[in-house]
């Protein structure tokens, strides 16, 4: 996984490619690709800023404490 420092550096490199683009299509490609990394760097912001605020999922707390001894299965009870 990236740092968001990496991803704003790719962000600023497709910035830069918009200024010296052969055409308007790759013009906007470039600028497209700058959008898509800068906002996977907020993203990669935000959860490096708000990992400690995040519930862990059923599945990973399931792992962390292991398996749960739970039947699916109906019990039968004999009353007598």
């Amino acid at each position: 996984m990236f740092t968001a420092e990496q991803y704003r550096a790719k962000a600023i490199e497709y910035a830069n490619l918009v200024g010296i683009a052969n055409s308007p299509s790759e013009a906007s490609e470039f600028r497209r690709l700058e959008r898509s990394f800068t906002e996977l760097a907020d993203n990669a912001q935000w959860v490096t800023d708000n990992h400690n605020k995040m519930v862990p999922s059923a599945q990973s707390t399931r792992q962390q404490r292991g398996p749960m001894n739970v039947s699916l299965r109906p019990q039968l009870t004999s009353t007598g």
